[in-house]
């Protein structure tokens, strides 16, 4: 058994048992597993190293340092999903969302607003879901909850920015050793690798297909990309051969096969180090100092959300990986509390939505899209908009099990409009600042090309989907910043003045890259932690 599948193992186990605390002595089997430098877990209260969040940067993070030898202890707000409901399943089909879907709210909700006249929001029972969707009504950010963070709802596109606007947004970073070093080791380790060029020509990318040809009919050259699902997996499932999972649609909340989620790969790996002990359902809510260490405020919750306890747990360091809302909200929270009243005012800038825009466009007669469509998407486009300004677009399903003609594509571009987060102090509550119109911006440059499409080949855009706009541009996937690396940190996650106090996640990342970000956020975040052992840990 190697380390990943000692890992697995780990979590299988402690989730049919039920546990939320799950490390490996918990299960009495050695403390130190395979690939590790020795070292032995915390105990309760001991000063250690803590991870707040299970996201790329935090499974960066956790492996990293385990792999080093030194104990870590994970906190994640959501569940571990390893647990099949009723039906058998771990995770539910998006078609009949149940407890599952959402993280205790009443309806589901997705960028998708309403279809053939009906509101697609559908009731569901409040409880700890694997969904999340906050902010305002300018801009909703979807995140992930559970074991794995956003890796368990994405897309699982790994996609490496334009170089110059990686330069851009990061000016700090050695381009080079982003791309010749720290990219390439994200996507080992994610067990990445490109969707098979004859895989297009399967019923269920349809889509892919007629996305392709409209690029094609305005001079753009498409790319097949590369995901962390298992197309090989994804090949039998459309053979008949395996349980299917993306060809049948599932993925806005879980795949309940093939995908390589963060809990089935950097996680898996730390896990196996036998160093690792993670607390899930464990929703941390503040961050405090005491007697030089710093204080880690949870609160365990069961999935109807009733409170367990209360836990204060003090630990030499913390990492902050808890994404850009999550990261960023608990320091300035902190700082504005008079907790950590040291913190910066660069933290809580810096926002974006990575500048989001869905585009659905009603296509001719000649070019139906397909009633069921693969989830993982195969293709996408780089291009420039009407000012030159870099543009990257996914071709992404509509699936709805009937035949619609509708192409749905996500489109991702340069953009300067920044968010920033304010503290209220009657609510104790730290709320998004996003000024409608902010996207608009984007919007002109998504629609610099979809005009030209829709004029190529008889095209339409649909005016339905989105309840309002004819562009999707208030739902953002991809949030970033909030914690802008150099400025609210220091250019390896370092929160200056307080040492051994870290952000490693998206919140880094200013406004967006104009790509999809999960691969430049394990990619950095492997940069930063290498770094933090060399100098904060050897």
């Amino acid at each position: 058994m190697n380390r990943r599948e000692f890992g697995r193992w780990i979590l299988q186990t402690a989730a049919l048992l039920g546990l939320n605390r799950v490390s490996p002595g918990l299960l009495g089997v050695p403390l130190v597993g395979c690939g590790s430098s020795g070292g032995s877990a915390p105990g309760e209260g001991e000063h250690g190293v803590v991870i707040v969040g299970s996201g790329y940067g935090a499974a960066v993070a956790a492996l990293r340092l385990t792999e080093a030898g030194i104990p870590v202890t994970l906190f994640e707000k959501g569940r571990l999903w390893d647990t099949p409901g009723e039906d058998g399943k771990i995770f539910c089909h998006p078609t009949m969302p149940d407890g599952r879907a959402m993280w205790f709210k009443d309806e589901t909700e997705v960028v998708v607003k309403s279809f053939a006249g009906f509101n697609t929001s559908m009731p569901v029972p409040r409880k700890a879901g694997i969904l999340d969707v906050v902010g305002p009504d300018t801009m909703r950010v979807s995140l992930g909850r559970g074991f794995g963070g956003g890796s368990l709802v994405n897309l699982a596109v790994y996609v490496q920015p334009i170089r110059a606007v990686l330069a851009r947004i990061l000016p700090a970073l050695d381009m080079d050793e982003m791309y010749d070093v720290y990219y390439p080791r994200a996507l080992t380790h994610l067990h990445a690798s490109q969707v098979p060029a004859d895989l297009i020509d399967a019923d269920v990318y349809q889509y892919s297909r007629v996305g392709i040809a409209h690029a094609a009919a305005i001079g753009i050259d498409t790319v097949r990309v590369t995901s962390g699902y298992d197309y090989e997996y994804l090949r039998k499932e459309i053979e008949g051969s395996v349980p299917p999972s993306a060809s049948i649609g599932e993925g806005g909340y879980g795949n309940n096969y093939g995908k390589l989620s963060l809990d089935k790969t950097y996680l898996a790996d730390a896990m196996g180090t036998g160093l690792l002990t993670i607390h899930t359902l464990h929703v941390v809510t503040r961050i405090t100092k005491a007697d030089g260490a710093y204080v880690v405020h949870a609160r365990e919750i069961d999935i109807d959300g009733n409170v367990l306890q209360e836990r204060e747990v003090l630990c030499s360091s913390l990492f902050l990986c808890a994404g850009t809302i999550g990261s960023t909200e608990l320091l300035v929270r902190a700082r504005e509390r008079g907790d950590l009243p040291d913190l910066n005012q660069e933290i809580g800038t810096g926002w974006g939505p990575n500048s989001d825009i869905f585009v659905a466009r009603d296509n001719t007669e000649e070019y139906p899209t397909g009633p069921v469509q693969a989830t993982v998407p195969s293709s996408a486009f780089y291009t420039r908009d009407h000012e030159g300004k870099h543009v990257f677009s996914m071709i992404i399903p509509f699936g709805v099990g009937f035949e619609t003609s509708i192409s749905l594509n996500i489109v991702m571009t340069e953009s300067n409009e920044a968010g920033h987060f304010v503290y209220d102090s009657d609510t104790d509550a730290v709320n998004l600042v996003w000024q409608a119109g902010q996207n608009d911006p984007a919007v002109q440059s998504a629609r610099s090309v979809f005009d030209r499409m829709n004029d190529a080949t008889g095209s339409a855009y649909n005016e339905t989907l989105f309840g309002g706009p004819t562009l999707g541009d208030s739902h953002t996937y991809h949030p970033l910043g909030g914690c802008p690396l150099g400025r609210a940190t220091d250019d390896y996650g370092r929160i200056p003045d307080h040492p051994g106090l870290y952000v490693l996640d998206g919140s880094l990342i200013p406004i967006g890259i104009g790509a999809n970000p999960s691969l430049t956020i394990a990619a950095l975040s492997e940069r930063c932690i290498e770094r933090i052992i060399a100098r904060d840990f050897g």
